[in-house]
C-alpha cells in the first residue's frame, strides 16, 4: 500500500483491512478518557492486533467520565469489556484546581494531588469490580489555560506538578 508504514491515512486503511478480515472481533476495548478520543481507534486496533494477532472491538465511553465509569462499571460497560484503557489529561479532570494552580491560589497544589490521589483509588477500585484488565495512562503537561509555555520556569513548574501528579495517581492505586 502506498505510504504505509505511518501517518494517519495508512493507518486507518490498515484497520479497515484488519476488521474486514475478522468476523468476530475480539478482545473488546472500553475507551474512557477525559477528552474525545474515538480518533485513535484505528491506531489502537492496529497496534493490538499486531500484538494478539485479534482484531478489537473498540468501544468509548462518553468523554469525561472517568470517575463515574470507574463507581459504576456495568452502567458504563467496562464490566463486559476485556480491555478498559483509561486516558486522562489534568486540564480536563482538574479544570478548576488547575485555574486556581495557575494564579498561585494557596492550596490549589494540594487540592490536585489529593484529586489524582482520589483518581487511582477510583481506577483501583474499577479494577476490583471488573474480570477484565484495566490500563491508565500518565498525563501529559497540561497545555493552555493562559499559561505561557514559553516561560522556561513555568514549563519547569508545570512538569513538576505533571510528575506529581502522576505520582499520586500511582500512590492511590495501591491505597486501594
Amino acid at each position: 500500500m502506498a505510504g504505509s508504514g505511518g501517518g494517519a491515512r495508512a493507518t486507518i486503511a490498515r484497520w479497515r483491512s484488519l476488521t474486514a478480515e475478522t468476523a468476530e472481533p475480539t478482545p473488546s476495548m472500553l475507551v474512557v478518557s477525559s477528552f474525545t478520543s474515538q480518533p485513535i481507534a484505528p491506531a489502537l486496533g492496529v497496534a493490538i492486533h499486531d500484538r494478539t494477532a485479534r482484531v478489537p472491538a473498540i468501544d468509548f465511553a462518553d468523554y469525561n467520565q472517568i470517575f463515574q465509569v470507574c463507581l459504576d462499571p456495568g452502567l458504563h460497560g467496562a464490566s463486559d469489556a476485556d480491555e478498559v484503557v483509561l486516558i486522562w489529561r489534568i486540564e480536563d479532570v482538574f479544570e478548576r484546581d488547575l485555574h486556581a494552580w495557575g494564579r498561585g491560589e494557596a492550596g490549589a497544589t494540594d487540592r490536585l494531588i489529593d484529586g489524582a490521589r482520589s483518581l487511582g483509588s477510583a481506577v483501583a477500585g474499577l479494577s476490583s469490580a471488573i474480570a477484565g484488565s484495566v490500563m491508565v495512562s500518565d498525563a501529559p503537561t497540561p497545555i493552555g489555560f493562559g499559561l505561557d509555555h514559553r516561560d522556561p520556569e513555568l514549563l519547569t513548574r508545570l512538569g513538576e506538578l505533571q510528575q506529581a501528579l502522576n505520582r499520586a495517581v500511582d500512590d492511590g492505586l495501591g491505597d486501594a
